[in-house]
């Protein structure tokens, strides 16, 4: 991940594709090329878009995880830049933007990330209830798709708000949403990532309370290779 996203960051985008068949489709080397592509080409949604069109002709293509989701990622946590410090937003920007002017093939991912934007610009003058009901709030103003991705932002970045307590991270996404399907999403991305920092009872425990048929959704999407796209 590291060494793809420095490579290409300090070489160009002309090592894209020769750094991109060397990951031999392993979705984490590609994501690092995201990264590496956005730094190289720069902070800004002309950018943002170029890197994406570059993402879009490697193998693996995986807008949610792969090379793409490492573009957007970097665009708003800025990890590959001297102080490292996320994008933040100000009184009076929107809180949708870039994602707002984006095709529907690259919104979704994006609002996934932006989700970790509104928590570094918002969380520490808010409550975690006023957050996360703020957050929950704009994500239901999207079309279906983005607002899916959106909840699944929303419990991806849960899960440090929760303290990695399951139990924490579904009250934390109810304040976010009283439907079931955006709940079961918001649960199901803080789960996998409480299966992978925790245990899998952990990640499996945050589906617990769901409707029935949300709950075996939201486990199965913890342990097989999902995106909010195909949750069902």
């Amino acid at each position: 991940h590291q060494f793809t996203a420095e490579a290409i960051a300090t070489r160009g985008l002309e090592v894209l594709s020769e750094v991109g068949k060397l990951c031999n489709y392993n979705i984490q080397c590609l994501h690092g090329v995201g990264h590496g592509a956005l730094a190289y080409l720069g902070y800004d949604i002309a950018s943002v878009q170029k890197a994406s069109e570059a993402c879009a002709q490697l193998p693996a293509h995986d807008l949610f995880s792969g090379c793409e989701g490492g573009v957007f990622m970097e665009y708003d946590l800025r990890s590959m830049l001297p102080d490292g410090k996320p994008r933040i937003l100000h009184p009076g920007d929107d809180a949708l933007a870039p994602c707002n002017v984006l095709a529907p093939r690259e919104s979704g991912t994006c609002y996934y990330w932006q989700v970790h934007i509104w928590k570094a610009s918002w969380l520490s003058s808010s409550t975690p209830a006023a957050f996360f009901m703020r957050a929950g709030a704009l994500c239901n103003t999207l079309k279906e798709m983005d607002s899916r991705f959106c909840f699944a932002g929303i419990g991806a970045a849960a899960v440090s708000v929760a303290e990695y307590d399951p139990a924490m991270l579904a009250s934390l996404c109810g304040m976010a949403s009283g439907l079931p399907i955006s709940q079961a999403l918001c649960r199901a991305s803080g789960g996998k990532a409480l299966s992978g920092a925790v245990s899998e009872t952990a990640g499996d425990y945050a589906c617990k309370g769901l409707p029935s048929a949300a709950e075996s959704a939201c486990i199965r999407y913890i342990h097989t290779p999902s995106t909010p796209a195909s949750f069902e």
